[in-house]
């Protein structure tokens, strides 16, 4: 996907309600979890793959995961630390 693109749908989406993030969601992970080829030029519902590599965001969606994992042990073991900080 070009730099552009993302930051078009960023902007795009900051715009939309919660409900509609939502949907938007919904639908993206229902694609990215699609079986098929990652070289097809659609989605099975018609919906252009833009260059989607699955495999590029289950890796950062898996790094974003332990990232947060990690800051929230190192929360917990600094309010066990520092009690009054907190």
């Amino acid at each position: 996907m070009s730099s552009g693109y993302i930051d078009r749908l960023v902007r795009d989406l900051r715009g939309k309600c919660e409900r509609e993030f939502k949907a938007y969601v919904s639908l993206f992970m229902r694609h990215l979890c699609e079986p098929g080829a990652d070289n097809a030029e659609t989605f099975a519902d018609g919906v252009p793959r833009e260059g989607l590599s699955r495999q590029h965001v289950l890796t950062r969606i898996g790094i974003m995961s332990l990232v947060r994992k990690k800051v929230r042990t190192q929360d917990d073991i600094l309010a066990d630390s520092h009690p009054s900080q907190y």
